[in-house]
């Protein structure tokens, strides 16, 4: 997990866990905001099943090291117009590095997203752009679930507290996210234990 946001949520995420007592186990944490040093230490992680890269959500030097030494770029935007139209400026960017090197493929997943989004004036509208502008998304969406909101006080969904079928509930809309992106990238991303 590399932390390259200079909010540094991953990092602060981590913190809360070890406060609380959360074992991340198998997982190793990097903060790294430098670009060159970032583009070292992506180079190094041949030996890792799985590298994450947090990055801020906007056009910088950092998201283009993070894509053109990544497998797949994930662009999480709510449906609201405003977010997408950022989101859409980062599939054009980084799309405009794609003749540098191999098609990373890149995917733009909702998440937030109410229930009732989709019926309401700013969801219609959201979802036209989405259309209009051709943005490659992920058919899975991420619903909002107050339990997700709840793990950034350092929790995961395996330790959270509260209501087990709604945490059950938020596990398997995850796992579907990630059945989706095993798909895309023809690894495995979850454990035989959990499908």
């Amino acid at each position: 997990m590399i932390d390259a946001d200079p909010q540094q949520t991953l990092t602060l995420w981590k913190a809360q866990c070890e406060v609380n007592d959360i074992p991340l186990t198998n997982m190793e944490f990097a903060h790294i905001a430098d670009p060159n040093a970032l583009a070292a230490r992506l180079r190094q992680t041949t030996d890792k099943d799985l590298v994450i890269v947090d990055n801020q959500g906007a056009a910088n030097e950092r998201m283009t090291v993070a894509a053109q030494n990544s497998d797949l770029v994930l662009i999480p935007s709510r449906p609201i117009v405003t977010e997408l139209v950022e989101a859409a400026k980062l599939v054009d960017l980084l799309n405009a590095f794609s003749g540098r090197g191999p098609k990373t493929p890149i995917r733009v997943i909702l998440n937030a997203v109410e229930t009732f989004d989709r019926n309401t004036s700013s969801g219609r509208t959201a979802y036209a752009y989405i259309v209009s502008k051709k943005l490659p998304m992920l058919e899975c969406v991420v619903s909002s679930r107050l339990y997700y909101k709840n793990m950034i006080s350092g929790y995961t969904l395996d330790t959270l507290p509260g209501d087990k079928k709604a945490i059950r509930a938020a596990r398997w809309s995850i796992i579907d996210v990630l059945e989706e992106l095993q798909g895309l990238l023809g690894i495995s991303l979850v454990p035989a234990a959990v499908e």
